[in-house]
């Protein structure tokens, strides 16, 4: 049985919402979409962006929980825009700056006694609102609003080494991966097991685990593209050692 066939009603039901009505894309697609319309809430609701499988998740925990939930997705054909546990609208960018002038919108047009909280899914939402907090900073809650500027900086993976060294915390022993010399040299400085990982958020691949330095080496070759100097033609990756705690 899925979620969705347990019977929990919506958070969202018709009369907490002055005329949101969801309805059939004109496409003549399953996927469904509210209208522009205005949202009269008995208690602030949750700003689900992006609709994913991390989304979709936290819509069904914010309904169980008795939330109202309104999510924002560009994409019609992701699992969370098919839920019936929150109120889905589609905008032109979940990322980029255009989610500041979606959110202004969204605002406008709900009627609640405290401000919506917002919940993100990725890095370049968490980089977007971050930096561009003033616009939204009256008008919506956000968990780490207060500390952005300490956070920002955590979004570059090559920054964490300093943090943790200031901190003092434990950190795997690193190197950065610009081409193929420096693979063989973090072979040689690491050894295996290791973790890959794209230095920049949201980069072509999540992680890679190597066994090998050939491994390593092919995977440094077909990944060039993906990542984010590909004009140096270069691929600056993180390389990390294991380390194990009990």
């Amino acid at each position: 049985m899925t979620f969705e066939e347990r019977g929990t009603p919506p958070a969202i039901s018709d009369s907490m919402l002055q005329g949101a009505v969801l309805h059939q894309a004109q496409s003549g697609s399953n996927e469904k979409k509210c209208t522009r319309k205005h949202y009269r809430l008995q208690s602030p609701p949750a700003i689900v962006i992006g609709t994913c499988a991390h989304g979709l998740a936290l819509i069904h925990a914010l309904s169980n929980a008795g939330v109202s939930v309104i999510s924002l997705d560009t994409n019609p054909t992701l699992p969370g825009t098919r839920t019936r546990f929150s109120c889905v609208e589609l905008i032109p960018d979940i990322n980029g700056p255009a989610l500041l002038d979606a959110l202004l919108d969204l605002h406008a047009r709900i009627e609640a006694p405290d401000k919506p909280v917002l919940f993100l899914n990725n890095d370049r939402m968490v980089r977007t609102l971050g930096v561009h907090w003033h616009r939204l900073a009256d008008k919506f809650h956000l968990s780490w609003s207060a500390c952005a500027n300490t956070l920002l900086p955590l979004l570059e993976k090559d920054s964490l080494e300093l943090r943790c060294q200031q901190t003092g915390l434990r950190y795997p022993e690193t190197c950065l991966i610009h081409n193929d010399m420096d693979a063989r040299t973090a072979v040689t400085i690491i050894g295996f097991p290791m973790i890959i990982k794209p230095v920049r958020p949201l980069g072509g691949f999540k992680t890679f685990l190597p066994t090998n330095a050939d491994e390593l080496l092919r995977w440094t070759e077909i990944h060039q593209p993906d990542l984010p100097f590909r004009a140096c033609a270069s691929i600056p990756a993180m390389i990390e050692q294991f380390i194990f705690q009990r």
